[in-house]
């Protein structure tokens, strides 16, 4: 009797806690962190992947496999989420990470759009100088308080 009326406390405490964390945010009023801040955080840790490279290297590196790999082997972080897609990996995944074509990277502008880079890092290398661009939820660009385009490079 015992054992099974202590295995119902402690069913309903589990209970009850489970309940109080996810209802928490909603009584204090929090939110969860917005897309821009989502978006914002991937170009931030693709720009300390990149800035380890180039600084262990002396350039950007060839291409987005050659980032991954030095990053894993040097043990830094190397995952992002595509806030959009709900989707969370390594830079080698192309749901979180587009790695522009060069005709795409010289289009990028602050009226540039396109679906298809919803929730999406862009990233583009020419092998001297690299860029690092955050997609919102229409494919738009990120952009800073000021309202100018977010663009992170070596330049």
């Amino acid at each position: 009797m015992t054992d099974t009326k202590t295995r119902i406390e402690l069913a309903l405490l589990i209970i009850a806690v489970s309940l109080f964390i996810f209802f928490t945010p909603f009584i204090m009023g929090a939110k969860q962190p917005s897309l821009e801040a989502s978006v914002k955080q991937n170009m931030d840790f693709l720009q300390e992947m990149s800035k380890k490279y180039v600084e262990k290297y002396k350039r950007p590196a060839p291409n987005m496999d050659e980032l991954v790999r030095a990053a894993r082997e040097q043990n830094y972080n190397k995952t992002l989420f595509n806030p959009i897609a709900k989707k969370s990996g390594d830079a080698f995944d192309r749901l979180i990470i587009e790695v522009y074509p060069k005709e795409t990277a010289s289009a990028l502008n602050a009226d540039f759009q396109g679906r298809q880079y919803a929730g999406k890092t862009g990233y583009y290398t020419d092998g001297t100088r690299y860029f690092i661009y955050g997609h919102l939820a229409n494919g738009e660009l990120l952009r800073n308080p000021q309202g100018e385009l977010l663009i992170y490079s070596n330049q």
